[in-house]
């Protein structure tokens, strides 16, 4: 999609004890809207001179306000500036914004983005409802009609000093010793202190420890004269603006369950996580239960020993660091903030989509690949077909159908969205060739899944499914036809109704299965046994690449198989 001349209006407050996050997140979705569509105004009642100040340097334009709603200048201010500015959006972060305030905006006419963690009103009036936790699928929204609704950590917005710093070196399997202590912008509880105890109770080793104190904390006199026993080299750190220096210079982490949380994971910094406000506490299982940090519990319930005991623990297993390393950077794809704007601008006007295909040169798939451009094409959008993954471009959508080559996460950076096709009820039956599979094992009722592609193989979220329904007298190019067919058409409806179909997005649930790949010996025939038991091997032979054959009598054999109408 070609740049817009649009202005994307952002509503987030914040002070001492609350809201950075918030602010910090909508400047990582302002700067992807700054280079893709146009303008970006902060309407901001913000105490947070740190804040404040990088909202400038990014060349937003900010508007002050001094009391935020409930009080009324706050939905006067805002709403003269949705007309004067002729906004296109407005974008609302924080949890005092009620019913009544998203009501009134929508009823100017601009469309409304609302974010939120915990679902904490009972009603959304908004075009869209964001909410780029984990697990965030498992809130019962009640909204408008027509509301898509976003969630999950695909859509976790990272500014960007973080996506353009350059992926974590971290080598996990070497011994760990510079620990990184970073627990929020304010930390009004002084979590910080307790941590900086758990780590002078650490076993004599040389450590080197590197503790950040946000913008907002008020502890410099008692977290400094604690320091003065540290029995290890460190730096207090007040300026975090090399904020990504420090998360890539780390061994590992210790920090509290806000947004730094996503950065962590994106460069794949084992870490532990303590729950520092109620609105954390999702988050941290979440990350805890994927294996992909550790939770160290409430910070009101946590005592100095019991942090050093998980300090201890992540430093002396290498193995444990490793696979939190691994699992961490499969959450995060920092693609989250292009995902929200390529919706949004979707929705603000007729989008017509780069879209390309990448299928195997030789696959069977292909037959049916053209009448699939054509409807896209005739609907406005650009398609080009391609046969290897080198010649994928930055684009909007990538189909992979009939695609055996393994995609790396620098290639699915390229687009927006990564479709795959795949004939099975994910996760069951991931992997290779599950429609054979499936019909060898008896099944005639098979679903096809379209979902989104991530680094861990059939991983993604699943957009779509459609049955296919076989009678078991269908050989292997009637069975292909009729998976080409659902395969088209599901990647065809997900273009027809995007953005909507996004509303429909489901994690994989259930205990994952895996085919392995087929090779032409899978085609071999048992001489001892009938033509009928062997049927649905019959019925899936390839007579060109996999044909059906036997071996008797030191001498093998070849079968050609075809289906004769009566």
């Amino acid at each position: 999609m070609d740049k817009l001349d649009k202005t994307l209006i952002i509503r987030a407050d914040a002070d001492s004890n609350r809201g950075i996050g918030h602010i910090m997140r909508c400047i990582a979705l302002a700067q992807e809207w700054q280079e893709k569509s146009g303008m970006v105004l902060f309407i901001s009642c913000c105490t947070n001179k740190s804040l404040t100040k990088k909202i400038i340097q990014n060349k937003f334009e900010l508007i002050t306000i001094e009391k935020p709603w409930p009080d009324p200048f706050d939905l006067n201010k805002t709403i003269k500036a949705i007309k004067d500015y002729k906004a296109s959006w407005l974008v609302t972060d924080g949890y005092h914004f009620t019913e009544e305030y998203h009501a009134k905006i929508k009823a100017t006419g601009v469309k409304l983005l609302v974010i939120d963690d915990y679902n904490y009103l009972s009603f959304y009036n908004a075009d869209i409802l964001l909410n780029q936790n984990m697990e965030a699928q498992k809130y019962s929204y009640a909204t408008s009609p027509g509301t898509i609704k976003i969630t999950g950590n695909r859509f976790a917005m990272l500014k960007n000093n973080f996506l353009l710093t350059p992926e974590s070196k971290n080598k996990t399997s070497h011994k760990a010793y510079k620990i990184l202590v970073t627990l929020g912008g304010a930390d009004p509880g002084n979590l910080t202190l307790k941590v900086i105890n758990a780590l002078k109770i650490q076993k004599p080793r040389n450590l080197a420890i590197k503790i950040v104190l946000g913008p907002e904390n008020k502890n410099h006199v008692s977290v400094q004269q604690a320091l003065l026993s540290m029995p290890f080299d460190y730096d207090l750190i007040t300026d975090t603006f090399n904020m990504p220096d420090l998360i890539t210079w780390a061994d590992i982490a210790v920090s509290a369950g806000g947004s730094t949380t996503w950065e962590l994971l994106y460069h794949g910094v084992p870490a532990i996580f303590i729950i520092n406000a109620d609105n954390q506490k999702n988050i941290v299982m979440a990350v805890h239960n994927a294996e992909a940090g550790i939770n160290a519990g409430f910070s009101r319930a946590v005592d100095h020993k019991m942090i050093a005991d998980k300090i201890d623990l992540l430093l002396q297993d290498s193995n444990l660091r490793q696979q939190l390393s691994i699992n961490a950077k499969a959450i995060i794809d920092g693609k989250g903030r292009k995902r929200v704007v390529h919706l949004l601008r979707s929705m603000d006007e007729q989008s017509k989509f780069d879209i390309t295909i990448l299928s195997d040169k030789n696959s069977w798939i292909n037959q049916y690949i053209p009448d699939m451009r054509l409807e896209f094409v005739k609907a406005g959008h650009n398609a080009r077909l391609i046969h290897s993954p080198r010649d994928l471009n930055r684009g909007d959508v990538a189909f992979f159908l009939g695609c055996s080559s393994l995609i790396d996460q620098n290639m699915l950076k390229l687009n927006t969205h990564n479709l795959v096709v795949h004939g099975s009820d994910l996760p069951k039956g991931k992997g290779w060739s599950p429609l054979t599979w499936q019909i060898l094992e008896g099944q005639n009722k098979i679903p096809v899944t379209l979902f989104e592609a991530e680094p861990s193989v059939d991983s993604g979220v699943i957009y779509s499914q459609q049955i296919l329904e076989f009678s078991g007298h269908e050989l292997i190019l009637e069975l292909r036809e009729k998976l080409g067919k659902a395969s088209i058409n599901l990647c065809c409806q997900f273009i027809k109704n995007y953005p909507s179909m996004l509303s429909s997005a489901l994690p994989q649930k259930g205990r994952a299965s895996f085919y392995k790949k087929r090779s032409p010996k899978d085609s071999q025939m048992d001489i001892n046994k009938t033509l009928a038991e062997q049927f649905n091997l019959m019925r899936v032979a390839d007579n060109d690449n996999y044909p059906l054959f036997f071996e008797i009598n030191n001498h093998k054999y070849r079968l050609f198989i075809e289906k004769q109408e009566k």
